[in-house]
C-alpha cells in the first residue's frame, strides 16, 4: 500500500519523514503531534493529551464545546461530539503515551493502520474553519478595511493560538513597511499585551539583531513606530549604543522649517520616543546645546519642535538646565518666534519647577511684568517684551527636504 496516496497531504507532511526513514514508532507519534497541533490551531488552547481533548471537544457547565464538529442539535449529532472526544482521549492513552514512555518498535503494518485510522479522525476536524496561519493573519492585518480601533485588533489577536503568537509576531515585525505601518502598530502592541516575559524576550532578540546592522534612516524610523517605547530598555546594550549613535547624527544635522512644516530627517524626529533611555545623554545634550546655539534659527525650530519636551530626560543636572536653559533664551534674545511659542508651551504644560525657574530668572529681561505674554500656573509674568526678527541665516536651500 502506498501510504502517501491514503491520506491527507498535511499528515504526510508531518510523517514523511519518519516514515519513509523506516522509524514507523517515530512516524505514528508525529501523526499523534499533527492531531495536538491541529486542536490547539483551532482553539487557541496550549495544553496536551487527554487534557487538551476534554477542553477542546467536551462540555463544561452547560457550555458548548470550544470545537464544535457540527451543530449540536440532535442527538445523534451530540453524541458523534462525544465519541469523538472519546476516542480521541483513548488515542492518546494507547497509542501516543505508550511510544512516549517506553521503546516500541512498531511494523509498518501497524503504522499504517493507526495513521489511516488518524487520518480517518482529521476528517471531523477537516470540516472546521480552516486552520491558523501566519500568512493568511497578516492578511489581515494588511487588509484595506482593517480597522485601527484597539477592540477590533483585540478581536483579531484572539484569533492566533498561544503557541503561534511569539512566532506571528516576528512575522508581523519583518513584514514591516510603511504602508500599512499604523495597522502593524496596533496589531504589535496587542500580541505583546498578551506574551509572557520569556516571550517578549524572544521577539525583542529579534529587534536587537536587525538594529545591529539597520544602515537606512528610514528603517530606524519604522523600528521606533512599531516599537512600544517603554521596552527600548529592554534591548541588548550594543545595538541600543549603535542607534542613539545613529538618531544623533541624524538630530545634529536636520532642521524644521515651520512655514512649511518640513524637516530633513524624519528618523531624528522619531527619536523622542526613546530619547529618556539613551545610555549616552550626554552626547545628545552635547549636539542640542550646538544646535541652540547655531546662527540658522531653523536649527533652534527642530529643537522647538521635537525635543522641547524631552529636555527635562536629556538635561537632569543642575548645571546642564542651566546651560540648556541659556541657549534658549539666546535663541528669544536673537528674535525666533517659533522657538519662543514653542517655549511658552512648555511653561505652562510641563515644566518642573526647577526650568520654570531657571528660565523665568534668566528671561526677566524679556518679561513685562505688568503686560506679561503669558502667567504661569503660580501666577508669575513671563515674556511680553520679546521682539521677532528674521532668520539671520537667510533662506534654507531645500535640495532634499522631506515633508512630515
Amino acid at each position: 500500500m502506498n501510504l502517501e496516496s491514503q491520506i491527507r497531504p498535511e499528515l504526510w507532511v508531518a510523517i514523511s519523514h519518519s516514515y519513509e526513514s523506516e522509524n514507523y514508532t517515530h512516524a505514528i507519534k508525529d501523526a499523534m503531534s499533527f492531531v495536538t497541533d491541529i486542536l490547539r490551531d483551532k482553539t487557541g488552547l496550549d495544553g496536551d493529551g487527554k487534557e487538551l481533548v476534554g477542553k477542546a471537544l467536551g462540555f463544561s457547565a452547560g457550555k458548548p464545546p470550544k470545537l464544535q464538529i457540527n451543530k449540536l442539535q440532535t442527538e445523534t449529532e451530540r453524541n458523534i461530539q462525544i465519541g469523538l472526544q472519546e476516542v480521541l482521549r483513548g488515542m492518546y492513552s494507547l497509542i501516543r503515551n505508550p511510544r512516549n514512555h517506553e521503546r516500541l518498535n512498531d511494523t509498518r503494518n501497524s503504522a499504517d493502520a493507526i495513521i489511516l485510522f488518524v487520518d480517518y479522525l482529521l476528517t471531523f476536524l477537516g470540516e472546521l474553519q480552516q486552520s491558523f496561519t501566519i500568512q493568511g493573519f497578516l492578511a489581515f492585518v494588511t487588509d484595506r478595511y482593517f480597522v485601527q480601533d484597539r477592540e477590533y485588533v483585540d478581536e483579531l489577536v484572539q484569533k492566533i493560538p498561544v503557541r503561534k503568537r511569539v512566532d506571528t509576531l516576528v512575522a508581523i515585525y519583518r513584514e514591516k513597511t510603511w504602508e500599512f505601518s499604523d495597522n502593524l502598530r496596533l496589531t504589535i502592541g496587542a500580541i505583546l499585551d498578551k506574551l509572557a516575559e520569556p516571550e517578549i524576550s524572544e521577539f525583542l532578540a529579534v529587534i536587537s539583531d536587525e538594529l545591529l546592522y539597520v544602515d537606512k534612516d528610514t528603517d530606524v524610523s519604522l523600528i521606533l513606530k512599531l516599537l512600544p517605547s517603554h521596552l527600548w530598555p529592554r534591548l541588548e546594550k550594543m545595538p541600543r549604543l549603535r542607534v542613539e549613535g545613529m538618531l544623533t547624527e541624524f538630530i545634529s544635522s536636520a532642521w524644521y522649517l515651520p512655514d512649511k512644516r518640513k524637516t530633513t530627517n524624519p528618523a531624528a524626529t522619531w527619536a523622542p520616543n526613546v530619547t529618556k533611555y539613551f545610555l549616552r545623554k550626554k552626547n545628545l545634550g552635547t549636539v542640542l546645546i550646538k544646535k541652540l546655539r547655531s546662527e540658522d534659527f531653523d536649527h533652534h525650530n527642530f529643537v522647538g519642535q521635537y525635543m522641547m519636551y524631552t529636555l527635562e530626560d536629556i538635561f537632569t543636572e543642575e548645571k546642564e538646565i542651566k546651560t540648556c536653559v541659556d541657549a534658549i533664551s539666546t535663541c528669544l534674545e536673537r528674535g525666533n518666534e517659533f522657538l519662543k511659542d514653542k517655549l511658552c508651551s512648555f511653561m505652562t504644560r510641563q515644566s518642573s519647577s526647577i526650568w520654570r525657574d531657571t528660565f523665568v530668572e534668566r528671561l526677566l529681561s524679556l518679561t513685562d511684568l505688568d503686560n506679561p505674554e503669558i502667567f504661569l500656573e503660580d501666577g508669575r509674568p513671563f515674556l511680553g517684551k520679546f521682539l521677532a526678527r528674521d532668520n539671520p541665516a537667510g533662506e534654507v536651500i531645500e535640495e532634499e527636504d522631506i515633508p512630515f
